[in-house]
Order: C-alpha cells, then structure tokens, then sequence
C-alpha cells in the first residue's frame, strides 16, 4: 500500500513538474482539471502522512516495541571469512582478470544474499593504483559456511618492469569484505 502511494505521489510530482516547465504555474492550476487533481492529490497525500507521522510514534509508545533494524555493519561483524585472490592474463595485451575465493561463516539470524569485495591493484607506475569493487552472490543461511568464487575484474592494467617490453602481472594487491548484504 505504501509502496502505490509513494508511486503515485512521484508520478503526480512528476506531472506536475513537466506541466510547470511547459505551461507555467498560473495556467497549470486555473485551465487544467486533470493537472489540478494531480496537484491536490500530491499535496493531500503528503499531509495525511505528515499527519499520520505521530501515530507511527505512538504505536512505539504504547507497544514498547521498536521495528527490527538490522545494519550492514552489525551483520558484518557477525561473518567471518576466508578470502585468497590471485591475478591471471587475459587475452588482451596489459590486461590481468582478479579473480576471488573463499569462504563465509554467517553467525548471525539473518540469511546473506551476497557479499561485495574491494581491491585496489597498483597500475602502471609507481603509486598509481586502481580501485575495483565486486558484488559476488553467495547465499548463506545462519549459522552455515559456504564457500564462494568470482571475478572480481577483468580490465586490470599490469605494471612496468625493467627488462620487460610488455605490462607484466601486478605483483602486489590488496583485497578486503567491503559490505554483506543481507536476505529477507
């Protein structure tokens, strides 16, 4: 229900808005019935949940109950796990794939769809680097571990050596857990 009035009170701002841009705000409100529900419409709905707002409060109050709230971090905190990455050539000429495995242990109650790794890989010369993130589908129920694999990217620079003509393979990077997204 809330999501139908959220789509219509955007779909009748956004009317609204285009009406206001091509005709002006005086025509817009005195010659258009159509543009005048909308904009009644729009404003009434957003009062009755101005005017609602307490009740949601109130409900808190009386029950003594606060709606669950679970944050990224603290469903991070409770998963641990295991990551190696390695980097391996492609095809194309100066170009490495970073691919990631391990495994995750959920500790929590909460079921986790995926997870996203961030890597940052030097490129080129020194201190340059890239930054690359990945989200990687991995579903585990609580209190299970299972065991993921992805690539992360495959559009890497390689390095600059002495003695080499091509880019070679980064010989260092850094990968971490950047986010756990949990399930419903």
């Amino acid at each position: 229900m809330a999501e139908a009035v959220g789509m219509l009170a955007a779909l009748g701002l956004l009317l609204t808005l285009i009406a206001v841009l091509i005709y002006g705000v005086g025509w817009l409100v005195v010659a258009t019935p159509f543009m005048r529900l909308c904009l009644i419409s729009v404003v009434g709905i957003l009062a009755l949940r101005v005017v609602l707002l307490p009740f949601d409060f109130l409900t808190i109050w009386w029950t003594g109950e606060y709606p669950e709230v679970v944050l990224a971090d603290e469903l991070k905190a409770k998963t641990h796990v295991t990551l190696s990455t390695r980097i391996s050539p492609t095809r194309r000429s100066g170009k490495f794939t970073l691919l990631a495995q391990g495994s995750l242990t959920n500790d929590s109650d909460r079921m986790i769809e995926s997870i996203s790794i961030w890597c940052r890989v030097p490129k080129l010369g020194f201190g340059d680097s890239e930054v690359v993130a990945r989200r990687v589908a991995v579903t585990v129920s609580p209190k299970e571990t299972k065991s993921f694999s992805g690539e992360i990217t495959s559009d890497i620079t390689g390095i600059a050596k002495t003695g080499h003509v091509a880019l070679q393979v980064p010989d260092q990077h850094f990968c971490l857990l950047d986010q756990v997204y949990g399930g419903t």
